[in-house]
């Protein structure tokens, strides 16, 4: 889930799909990171086929240039979907299609994917390392994570500190409507190319919440 970087577990998918099926309820289900997991957890479509739309696609698994979705419904669905998507969409690149079809046809698609897994699950671990003293939250197969800032800390002004320090990161206050109690930071652990980077990012980052306040004040 984004923001969250949290992974919904088994028993909870299945109770909501249980109670959409009780009451006829439709569910629309963002599952694009979906093909990034290794550990198996079913989608909600898979407990409630009849009811359930699957949302997934190509750019966060496989490559960002890849912007092509991917709807799995109920057959008695298909022609009215394909009606509502053609009325309401551009047509996809046929350039990314046909890269796409390449793949697939080659059997490269599964390499690829599992060579992002294991570049993220190195990055995951890069990340707890870093932070293992703080409040964090972020997903075995998430691109994003959080850590959640110390009481009194505000996330504006560390932002603005790491702004200075050109290493851009997101803030609890872009995600709210409202005054957020629990201030946090969420980074992209596939923002940038290299390891070596990210550990440089990650440590400013780091500088930046365990500093005094007089510190974040000079650039705030």
């Amino acid at each position: 889930q984004n923001p969250t970087a949290l992974t919904m577990d088994r028993d909870r998918r299945q109770i909501i799909a249980r109670i959409a099926k009780e009451h006829g309820i439709f569910l629309i289900e963002d599952d694009v990171y979906g093909l990034l997991s290794k550990n198996g957890i079913p989608s909600l479509y898979e407990s409630y086929p009849e009811g359930t739309f699957l949302l997934n696609g190509f750019s966060k698994a496989l490559g960002p240039g890849l912007r092509i979705g991917v709807i799995i419904c109920h057959q008695r669905f298909n022609i009215p979907l394909s009606v509502a998507v053609r009325s309401t969409t551009w047509m996809p690149s046929q350039i990314d299609l046909a890269i796409i079809e390449k793949l697939i046809d080659d059997n490269q698609m599964a390499r690829i994917i599992n060579q992002n897994r294991e570049r993220l699950d190195r990055r995951n671990k890069i990340f707890a390392e870093i932070f293992s003293g703080c409040n964090i939250s972020f997903g075995a197969y998430s691109p994003h994570a959080i850590i959640h800032l110390p009481r009194g800390l505000r996330a504006s002004a560390v932002l603005g500190w790491l702004r200075a320090e050109n290493i851009h990161a997101e803030s609890s206050e872009q995600f709210s409507v409202g005054v957020a109690n629990d201030e946090f930071i969420r980074v992209n652990l596939t923002g940038v190319f290299s390891e070596n980077a990210l550990i440089h990012a990650l440590n400013k980052i780091s500088t930046a919440i365990h500093s005094d306040a007089e510190l974040l004040d000079v650039v705030a």
